[in-house]
């Protein structure tokens, strides 16, 4: 009476078991929840089914950038998923970071030390993450899937007045700040062209058709980077550094980037990127310097990082991610949708 499949709605979401009818093509969900499933098998009379179900232990981190070794566990959780979908600073120290333990990925906030942690976004669908701030702190900017496509939205500080910024028919969930807070340069999905929208939303402009991910503004508000997927290289992905000003591309240069995230030195002519993908952090100067480690974790995986505004602080989401194998019983899968 149909198949069992894996398939999730968009990307920021993880995939689930879907059952879809032979009768109509309806599809409808067998699972409901925020793990993803990979491998399964179905009973011959149909009522139990064995699954994969990937799992994660990330949690959220700081230290100092200037003694990076000095590291400080903030949230603790056996199967947390802090930080697993991005982390960022508020101008006060704060920390706004992604969780899934309300059940849904929703985005949260904390003091620097970890304490009086609160959920800002709720009964919004989903998926909530990647977060960015303003300068002034009035304004988190992040992505939400809450209307079906994953568009960038705007709220206050405290959660308060979400506000829609884009609209596209392509997805918009990376996203970067400009430094007087008035421009918020993303990159869609699609095409991973580089384009910039008004902090209160409109039009959007293009900047950039280089085909690039994670768009990061330097702190001069000149010089956007991003990275590059290069098929056929020996490393991969390339980093791109453009001009804000009239999109044209300045420089290319390989670094051991992974696609996750670029962030910039103060004084903006460094970069500081993420070793293959999840790996340790390096310092890597513009004018083709030597790059040094940042960070030493053999054993863990970071997703990813922020740097606070005032360059004194990492913060990142740390661990690891495991699977289990789980039954689901109660199945009615001869019934017509």
């Amino acid at each position: 009476t149909g198949w069992l499949i894996t398939a999730r709605q968009n990307q920021a979401e993880p995939f689930q078991i879907w059952r879809i009818s032979s009768a109509d093509g309806n599809a409808s969900r067998i699972t409901l929840d925020n793990h993803d499933y990979s491998w399964f098998s179905l009973s011959r009379d149909t009522g139990l089914l064995v699954a994969e179900q990937g799992l994660g232990h990330f949690n959220i981190w700081t230290a100092p950038l200037a003694d990076p070794k000095n590291i400080k566990q903030l949230t603790f959780g056996n199967i947390a998923l802090d930080g697993f979908d991005d982390i960022a600073f508020l101008p006060d120290g704060k920390i706004v970071y992604s969780s899934t333990r309300s059940g849904s990925v929703d985005l949260w906030v904390m003091n620097p030390d970890g304490s009086d942690q609160k959920q800002l976004t709720a009964n919004a669908g989903r998926w909530n993450g990647r977060p960015c701030a303003t300068s002034d702190g009035r304004y988190i900017v992040f992505a939400s899937a809450r209307t079906g496509s994953t568009q960038l939205w705007r709220m206050e500080a405290d959660g308060g007045n979400p506000k829609q910024l884009t609209n596209t028919t392509d997805l918009a969930f990376r996203a970067s700040v400009s430094p007087d807070g008035n421009w918020i340069y993303y990159n869609t999905e699609s095409d991973g062209s580089i384009w910039k929208v008004s902090i209160d939303g409109g039009e959007p402009v293009p900047v950039s058709s280089q085909k690039s991910l994670f768009p990061s503004i330097s702190p001069d508000g000149k010089l956007i980077a991003s990275t590059q997927f290069e098929n056929g290289t020996s490393n991969l992905w390339r980093v791109l550094v453009i001009s804000a000003e009239n999109g044209e591309l300045l420089k290319s240069f390989d670094i051991q980037a992974s696609r996750r995230i670029l962030a910039w030195t103060a004084n903006s002519k460094s970069l500081i990127s993420m070793s293959n993908n999840w790996g340790n952090l390096w310092e890597h100067p513009l004018n083709d310097g030597v790059a040094h480690q940042l960070t030493d974790f053999p054993n863990d995986r970071t997703p990813f990082f922020a740097i606070s505004p005032d360059y004194k602080q990492i913060a990142f989401s740390r661990g690891n991610s495991f699977s289990e194998a789980v039954l689901i019983s109660g199945l009615d899968l001869k019934r017509a949708n």
